[in-house]
């Protein structure tokens, strides 16, 4: 008996090779050894992807996390957006933003040969005199490290001490509804938004009446992913 299963397991593991020979660099291998593979820790199923981080964390946290998921996509043509809140209180917050772009975006491009990315900034209705629907602005779409880090530098320096308004809770998804709607998404790309805060979301704007679940719908609508980092 014990002779028996030696002998079924020698023929299984021979099969295996063959398979693996046969396959080659296809895909086919890559399913094959899927279930034998090291689950990621990002769901990929999963809409929307809430971590709360200190910002020293952020650099780590959002190479890491980008990676896992363009990783998983197994897309070469990946398109990524930076919405980013652009209140007051995020001033130095852009400082951090500002200094690892370069390793973020050039980390990213080795790994999707293709990958575009798009900066997005968002504030509130009211930023301190008054109310405006419009609080989004999105960016080209560019492969340029120096593009961002300027447009960062730009608008770190654009800030007034009032921007955001006198509350604590901003409008994102009125932000992240923006992105979805007016980027430039190419077709059968990885998409994934990239959301960067330091206040809570506010669960309802005015004007627009977005929420948690319209966003989700919209994200979905278009097959992307919404990662959010909130910033302690």
């Amino acid at each position: 008996m014990r002779a028996k299963t030696k002998k079924f397991f020698l023929v299984l593991i021979i099969i295996l090779i063959l398979l693996l020979l046969i396959c080659g660099k296809h895909k086919c291998r890559e399913k094959l050894l899927t279930p034998f593979l090291k689950r990621e820790t990002i769901d990929s199923l999963k809409t929307i992807d809430e971590q709360h981080i200190p910002i020293q964390e952020l650099r780590h946290k959002m190479i890491e996390t980008t990676s896992t998921l363009v990783k998983q996509s197994r897309n070469k043509k990946a398109d990524i957006v930076l919405l980013i809140d652009r209140t007051s209180s995020m001033y130095d917050n852009l400082n951090e933003l500002y200094n690892l772009s370069d390793e973020f975006l050039t980390t990213i491009s080795q790994q999707a040969k293709y990958a575009r990315f798009t900066l997005a900034f968002f504030t509130d209705h009211f930023d301190g005199y008054r109310n405006s629907p419009n609080v989004t602005t999105v960016y080209q779409s560019t492969t340029d490290v120096n593009y961002i880090r300027t447009t960062i530098r730009q608008t770190m320096n654009a800030m007034q001490l009032y921007d955001g308004g006198i509350d604590e809770e901003e409008c994102a998804w009125d932000g992240v509804h923006d992105v979805v709607n007016k980027n430039q998404w190419r077709d059968d790309s990885f998409r994934l938004i990239i959301l960067i805060t330091d206040a809570p979301i506010r669960e309802k704007c005015p004007f627009h009446g977005y929420t948690k679940d319209t966003v989700e719908k919209a994200v979905n609508s278009i097959n992307a992913r919404l990662v959010i980092f909130k910033l302690s």
